[in-house]
């Protein structure tokens, strides 16, 4: 069993073997699920690349290379600086 006691800001110290078997470090977040049964869930909402790999993966779908999607990328920002910038003469500011 691990206990934690609340401070009267209303904060705990989640005890080390929970965060070790959460994977949560410095900076994660939680989410607390209230329970239909009155318990209270506490879900990590920090995911690992591993978890995710494939999460956006839909049947039918082209896979695209790293590189292209870096390309892309590139492209759409250099598009949106320029509309960003178009129109200034001399490099004066709007």
């Amino acid at each position: 069993m691990s206990i934690a006691t609340l401070t009267s800001k209303g904060q705990i110290t989640i005890p080390a073997g929970i965060r070790a078997k959460l994977r949560l470090s410095e900076g994660s977040r939680v989410d607390f699920r209230p329970e239909a049964d009155g318990t209270v869930r506490l879900v990590p909402l920090t995911k690992t690349v591993a978890e995710v790999a494939g999460m956006l993966w839909r049947p039918g779908t082209k896979t695209v290379a790293a590189e292209d999607m870096r390309a892309l990328a590139g492209e759409a920002l250099a598009n949106e600086w320029k509309r960003g910038h178009s129109g200034r003469a001399n490099g004066s500011r709007r």
